[in-house]
């Protein structure tokens, strides 16, 4: 499935128009090693999982299961894009959106997200939950 951009403009602090290509340069990094333990951040997180994204990812049955588990890769996910919004509501989130960008050894596969992440995203995405753009790795 591919995600257009929409053709609106979005406006910086500033106040200045800024087109979407444009403004995927300006972007944080994904903090992959965003974690809280805290009772309303965990409320929060679990409220969204179970309304939006439980039934779609249930891990049943048999097979090999990721070695973390996809409900806390969308922790880590959440967070760090709640984290991002009061540093700046316009600001993207730059995600690696290829799967051998977790592959082992690589700068995702050693903490707690595994390519699965992508499939979170691109959910939230077709849910409306978050907006999706793609960029490219220079973009950051």
């Amino acid at each position: 499935m591919r995600f257009q951009p929409p053709k609106k403009n979005l406006l910086r602090k500033d106040s200045k128009p800024m087109d979407v290509q444009d403004n995927l340069y300006y972007a944080k990094e994904f903090n992959r090693h965003t974690w809280s333990e805290h009772p309303e951040a965990n409320r929060f997180i679990t409220y969204l999982w179970d309304k939006f994204f439980s039934k779609e990812f249930s891990q049943s049955g048999r097979g090999k299961r990721p070695r973390i588990g996809l409900r806390e890769q969308f922790k880590v996910l959440i967070l760090d894009l709640y984290l991002n919004w009061p540093d700046d509501p316009i600001k993207f989130l730059g995600v690696h959106m290829r799967p051998q960008s977790y592959v082992v050894n690589s700068r995702y596969k050693s903490t707690r997200t595994t390519a699965l992440v992508i499939k979170l995203i691109h959910y939230a995405s077709y849910l409306g939950l978050i907006e999706f753009h793609e960029g490219n790795e220079g973009a950051n």
